[in-house]
């Protein structure tokens, strides 16, 4: 008999996992030419890291001047000529990913994803999506760096050296060093103490349940052969079901080991982007939006080790602590 809880398997629960993260997390779990994420081992989107670089355009225009200083020292251009080859083979090679990112990520994806994935996999969460969004963007930069020398020499009748070469490689990773930075800032600040404290504070009742869940889950459910957890004590999951909607959750859901929903979702509008996150023990906390903003949001996440391997619930409060999460 079917649980008539509100706890079940979202069948798009992937999907409104990936709309909850901005285009920079995008990065993280879907841009995998080079170096797969460990959750999407097997469905690498390689046509994302060509938008993105289309999107980045900021990027391109950042790297125009480190180019052409490249090409003025470098290869002994005219200052001329350096401006407007650093134009044309950026140009070219900003539409060239648009094909190449995907052919050269199915070729490499077989070779490097097991070296690459298992190493990753025994990293802390950000750890890894961090080393792993990093060696994407540099097989971006090489693959750039190959189009524009090829450029260079069809269209601009230069030669070309292993030092030419490794300068032009140089200033590449200025532009996609760039997008690295401002498109994942979490990653580079952190949410302060004092921060966590009142977030902790505010929704203590609602932290705890979460802790409950993640202590207690083992106990009450099993694995079946697909991976999929099986209930196994319908009474526990009613009392937690009913606990999670009376709570403040925004959302609140498991991740680990497989992704269940413990409550109605609504849609939150104008999500923003990711802009600190902290380990702190079990809990990882990523703060979206402006510190202080009431329209600001917080995902509480917890992991525990247990039979079932690592169990993680995850949470979203709303910043407005002030009042009720919508």
């Amino acid at each position: 008999m079917q649980s008539s809880c509100l706890l079940h398997r979202s069948s798009s629960a992937a999907g409104q996992l990936a709309a909850k993260f901005s285009w920079r997390f995008a990065l993280v779990f879907g841009l995998m030419p080079f170096a797969a994420a460990p959750a999407l081992a097997n469905v690498p989107f390689f046509f994302g890291a060509a938008s993105l670089k289309l999107s980045a355009w900021w990027a391109i225009v950042l790297t125009l001047p480190f180019e052409a200083i490249v090409l003025r020292f470098v290869f002994r251009m005219g200052w001329l000529q350096a401006a407007k080859a650093s134009i044309v083979i950026n140009a070219v090679s900003a539409l060239a990913g648009l094909f190449l990112y995907f052919p050269v990520g199915m070729l490499l994806y077989p070779i490097l994803a097991p070296i690459v994935v298992p190493w990753t996999s025994h990293m802390t969460w950000e750890l890894g999506n961090t080393v792993e969004a990093a060696l994407t963007l540099a097989g971006m930069a090489i693959v750039d760096t190959a189009v524009e020398s090829a450029t260079l020499k069809i269209g601009f009748s230069t030669s070309l050296s292993v030092g030419r070469v490794s300068a032009l490689l140089l200033a590449n990773s200025v532009g996609v060093a760039a997008i690295f930075y401002t498109g994942s800032p979490e990653i580079f600040h952190s949410v302060k103490n004092p921060e966590i404290v009142a977030l902790e504070r505010h929704y203590a009742p609602e932290i705890a349940l979460m802790n409950k869940i993640a202590t207690e889950l083992p106990q009450h459910m099993r694995l079946n052969w697909l991976g999929d957890l099986k209930i196994m004590d319908y009474e526990w999951e009613t009392d937690i079901t009913q606990q999670a909607v009376a709570g403040r959750f925004s959302r609140i859901w498991l991740e680990k080991p497989t992704v269940i929903y413990l409550r109605p979702e609504a849609p939150i509008p104008n999500f923003p982007a990711a802009t600190a996150r902290s380990t702190v023990g079990s809990a990882t906390i990523t703060r979206y939006g402006k510190k202080g903003s009431p329209l600001s949001w917080y995902e509480y996440s917890i992991e525990r080790d247990s039979s079932l391997g690592t169990v993680r619930v995850s949470a979203l409060f709303s910043g407005n602590m002030g009042g009720n999460a919508p």
